[in-house]
């Protein structure tokens, strides 16, 4: 890309893998005067019942608590703690709502990195560990659960 040619650089569920002390001058380098990044990704998901969120937090968290990445972290934290020398854009909070079934609510925590590394490690899926209490939690297998994601993101201007 040449020098000071673009006019934003964006990165959906992707700048907690980057290599900042790299990704920074080259995106000074990118952008014209006053040019945006917008960096933003989601982490866990909520529903609107304690039980289940109970149960899907000590999934996500405890049981495959030592199987995440560290760059997970990031998206933990809201893009708080990402390196970030930009002047900071307000910018509105979403939130992406899904209805999942519990059978699509298990598959994609089978997609999850941190699932995998257990299932290597362990020999078994880390779900059987847990299915009974979120099955319960759950209700109905086929009933769909509104799931709620924050997305977090971090704007800024080039100047």
């Amino acid at each position: 890309m040449s020098d000071h040619s673009v006019d934003l650089i964006t990165a959906a569920q992707a700048a907690h893998w980057f290599d900042f002390p790299r990704f920074i001058p080259q995106v000074r380098r990118i952008l014209k005067p006053g040019g945006v990044i917008a960096l933003w990704g989601y982490s866990f998901h909520t529903s609107r019942d304690a039980a289940l969120n109970a149960v899907m937090h000590e999934f996500g968290e405890n049981i495959l608590g030592p199987y995440w990445p560290p760059q997970n972290r990031f998206l933990w934290n809201g893009y708080a703690d990402l390196p970030f020398p930009f002047e900071a854009i307000p910018h509105p909070d979403f939130t992406l709502t899904v209805a999942w079934s519990l059978e699509e609510l298990c598959g994609y925590y089978s997609s999850w990195s941190a699932t995998q590394k257990f299932i290597a490690a362990n020999h078994h899926h880390p779900l059987r560990d847990i299915y009974e209490r979120m099955a319960a939690a759950w209700g109905a297998p086929e009933r769909k659960h509104p799931l709620n994601f924050d997305i977090h993101m971090r704007v800024g201007r080039v100047s």
